[in-house]
């Protein structure tokens, strides 16, 4: 059952990344149907303050935060072991299903973080092994996406790196 459950997780997470990138992109451009760029793959704050989190969201992001800054310098000075990259990337698929189950976010603020899921689950894949740029690489991407977390949402005990 568990493996059933983790088969249909990427799909069901790109599937509502994509309803939340729609949403965010109908927010974002309003009814002018003549915008065109990138805006809605851009994380933005509201109105100039960080996105409103919930004990959930926290908890996901602060459990990843701890790992990766845990791993930090290894990371940095491409020592990390591919079973320490393979842990790494299931904690954050884990941490990511559990976001998805328990987080209960305003529309829009929601939008954003799925902005960030989709850089963390890019990153895990890598580090998995599973094409990218390598393993390091996905390290890096999920770290960017924890420093986007802390910049754009409002969660005074995450750590940024």
């Amino acid at each position: 059952m568990t493996m059933h459950y983790r088969s249909l997780l990427l799909p069901l997470l790109l599937g509502s990344l994509s309803l939340g990138t729609a949403t965010a992109s109908l927010a974002a451009g309003g009814h002018d149907h003549h915008q065109h760029g990138d805006s809605a793959q851009t994380l933005r704050l509201d109105n100039g303050k960080r996105w409103v989190t919930d004990a959930p969201l926290r908890k996901a992001m602060g459990e990843l935060g701890s790992a990766l800054h845990a791993t930090h310098d290894a990371i940095h000075q491409d020592r990390l072991p591919t079973a320490e990259y393979e842990r790494l990337a299931a904690l954050v698929n884990d941490r990511v299903a559990y976001m998805v189950k328990n987080c209960s976010l305003p529309e829009q603020a929601d939008a954003q973080l799925h902005l960030i899921i989709a850089s963390l689950m890019a990153g895990a894949e890598e580090m998995a092994g599973h094409g990218g740029e390598g393993r390091r690489a996905g390290a890096v991407r999920v770290i960017m996406a924890l420093n986007d977390y802390g910049s754009h949402f409002d969660d005074p005990t995450f750590k940024r790196f």
